[in-house]
């Protein structure tokens, strides 16, 4: 099940969140296109600045990188987020068509993850070209989902709907961890990269 621990502003729609590897939450907020930063412990923001882009989904950098990454589903690219400015830049295509998708970097494989809901299919995507490859079609039936890496053990996990699945890279399975008890679906997941007093007190 899911805890609270704040509530959003009303004037705010985040469709993706990433904890940065110095524990700093960035939102893209959809009705402004544009990046926050997010006290992850009372919910309070500050605007960093607008990407110039339609809605992407965001992803954490490689390690030592300064940018975070992310999808634009509308254009089926792979973009680099300016942390400090919060504009995007278009890295390449994807070479396939995004319907709904998130993407996750993982440190074991020094790329990034995607996970695509219409199709139900998961790829890596090339961090330097922005080429996707496709792995292999998940046994969950997606919808619009989130993607994370747990830095703890490199595990991958999804969720779509209400529900939250470990993601097997080599086969596809996706086992259910749970229920999540939310109200809405789940768009977006991460973890944080750092210790967060008020997440680690659950």
């Amino acid at each position: 099940a899911t805890t609270e621990i704040c509530s959003l502003a009303p004037t705010v729609t985040y469709t993706s969140l990433v904890f940065e590897r110095d524990g700093t939450l960035y939102g893209h907020n959809a009705a402004a296109s544009r990046i926050d930063t997010i006290n992850p412990c009372n919910c309070s923001f500050q605007i960093v600045g607008p990407t110039s882009l339609g809605s992407i989904v965001l992803s954490l950098g490689a390690v030592g990188s300064d940018e975070l990454l992310g999808l634009d589903t509308a254009l089926d690219a792979m973009v680099r987020v300016d942390p400090d400015t919060g504009l995007g830049t278009v890295v390449g295509p994807l070479g396939f068509m995004y319907g709904t998708g998130a993407m996750a970097w993982s440190d074991l494989v020094a790329t990034p993850y995607a996970i695509e809901g219409d199709n139900d299919y998961l790829y890596t995507v090339n961090p330097s070209t922005g080429e996707s490859t496709p792995l292999v079609p998940v046994s969950a039936d997606l919808t619009d989902p989130g993607l994370a890496v747990h830095p703890n053990d490199d595990g991958l996990y999804a969720c779509s709907g209400t529900d939250l699945y470990t993601v097997e890279p080599a086969s596809g399975l996706m086992l259910p961890v749970a229920t999540l008890g939310m109200t809405g679906a789940c768009r977006t997941l991460t973890a944080p990269q750092t210790a967060v007093a008020c997440v680690d007190s659950l």
